[in-house]
């Protein structure tokens, strides 16, 4: 178990770092501003600036997939070999194109990306939930704007920063082709675009099929 003093001295951190605040009556709440929840990110990035490892392609997976995507920037767009992680190093040739090849600039473009994206869902939820006082949405953005590992794969070189964005995205499909009638047009589109992006998904890591393959049993 965890020490209880552990626990009031991560609290404390939190509170004087303005992440969460507490109500006398109600209890302790992250914070409701969102623009401070974003920053934490540019904090993140600030921090990481200060590492040598931050402007270098470093690690098998990294190093890999830096060389693919500069492959194919020359114009050898077929690999030599099978690649179960694809679609993340035509994504990755498109950030060197669009940086320059800047790692420090493709880092900062993949955590804006992944803010913009958990925003869209942050709008989503908020938009199911409106009819109700629940804070459901509050706390997924809360936790998709704070929780390290997202921050930390959303800043590096590897498939899974790209797999962080597609999942939003097919979050919002599903859970809207749930709540209508399966029979409508606008429910064949959203089945349509549903599956493209889960296929997508599945091309930028195979994680995805696990989790599916679940949820068919």
């Amino acid at each position: 178990s965890v020490n209880p003093n552990t626990i009031t001295k991560a609290y404390a951190a939190l509170e004087e770092e303005k992440l969460i605040y507490t109500d006398s009556t109600l209890g302790k709440f992250v914070t409701p501003n969102r623009l401070y929840l974003k920053s934490r990110r540019l904090e993140y990035l600030r921090e990481f600036a200060a590492s040598p490892l931050f402007s270098f392609a470093l690690g098998a997976d990294v190093s890999e997939y830096w060389e693919r995507a500069q492959l194919i920037l020359n114009g050898i767009w077929k690999s030599a070999s099978p690649d179960i992680h694809a679609l993340y190093s035509y994504f990755l040739a498109l950030e060197c194109w669009l940086t320059g090849s800047s790692i420090p600039g493709i880092r900062g473009l993949q955590l804006g990306l992944g803010v913009l994206v958990w925003c869209g869902l942050y709008a989503f939820l908020r938009l199911r939930y409106c009819a109700s006082s629940s804070k459901v949405p509050e706390w997924i953005f809360a936790g998709t704007m704070l929780y390290p590992p997202l921050i930390f794969f959303q800043a590096e070189l590897v498939s899974e920063s790209l797999l962080l964005m597609l999942i939003p995205a097919i979050l919002c499909c599903m859970s809207e082709l749930t709540a209508r009638e399966k029979t409508d047009k606008k429910s064949f589109a959203l089945s349509g675009i549903g599956g493209v992006l889960t296929g997508l998904a599945v091309i930028t890591h195979p994680m995805p099929l696990f989790y599916w393959g679940l949820q068919s049993v």
